[in-house]
C-alpha cells in the first residue's frame, strides 16, 4: 500500500512541477527566455503564441508587447526643408526572430515610454539634415529603428499627400502613409 501512495504523489508532484514550468506566449506578446540558451544564444524568443518549458535556476523569462506606439514628432525636431505639419510614426517591436532578439537584448527593461522615446531620438538621428523621397526615409528609419529591435508600421505627414502617387500607397488621414503597402489601395 505505502508503494503504490508514494507513487501517486510523485506523479502528482511531477505533473504540477512541470506543469509550473511551461509558460504560453499570448498573441499580442513575445516570450522572451534567457539564461542558459546553447548554441551561443543569450536568448530565445517566441513570437506571438507558442510555448516553452523554464527551467528553474538556469533559466527565467520576461514578455515583450506587440502593441504599436504611435509617435508624432515635429519638423522643426528633424530639421530645416521638411514638410509642413506633424510626421506621424507608427512602430512596434518586430515580429520577425532575429530582429525581435535585438529587441530582447535591448528593450526587456524598458517601459513603453521609455522605447517610445528611444524610437523617437533614432527616428530624429535617421532623419536629422536628411532630404530625399519617401522611399529613402523609410529605409534610413527601418534601418535604425531594426537595431533595437523595432519595426516602422507606418508613416504619414500632412506635406504628404502631394507626393502620393509618386510613392503609391494610400493616404493616412491627411498625409501619405509609407510604412508597409496595403492592400486594396
Amino acid at each position: 500500500m505505502l508503494p503504490a501512495l508514494f507513487a501517486v504523489l510523485m506523479a502528482v508532484f511531477l505533473i504540477t512541477f512541470f506543469a509550473s514550468r511551461y509558460k504560453r506566449c499570448p498573441p499580442d506578446m513575445i516570450l522572451v527566455v534567457y539564461g542558459k540558451e546553447g548554441e551561443g544564444k543569450l536568448v530565445r524568443c517566441l513570437v506571438g503564441g507558442g510555448g516553452a518549458m523554464i527551467w528553474p535556476i538556469i533559466q527565467d523569462y520576461a514578455y515583450l508587447s506587440l502593441t504599436p506606439l504611435a509617435l508624432e514628432i515635429a519638423d522643426e525636431e528633424i530639421g530645416p526643408g521638411r514638410a509642413d505639419g506633424p510626421n506621424r510614426f507608427n512602430v512596434a517591436i518586430s515580429r520577425n526572430p532575429e530582429i525581435a532578439e535585438n529587441a530582447a537584448l535591448r528593450l526587456l527593461n524598458m517601459s513603453p515610454d521609455e522605447i517610445a522615446q528611444l524610437a523617437r531620438d533614432l527616428i530624429r538621428g535617421a532623419l536629422q539634415g536628411h532630404a530625399g523621397g519617401f522611399e529613402e526615409i523609410r529605409e534610413r528609419v527601418v534601418l535604425k529603428l531594426n537595431e533595437v529591435g523595432l519595426d516602422l508600421l507606418s508613416y504619414s505627414s500632412e506635406a504628404g499627400a502631394a507626393q502620393r502617387n509618386s510613392f503609391g500607397c494610400r493616404p493616412a488621414r491627411a498625409g501619405l502613409s509609407i510604412g508597409r503597402p496595403q492592400k486594396g489601395g
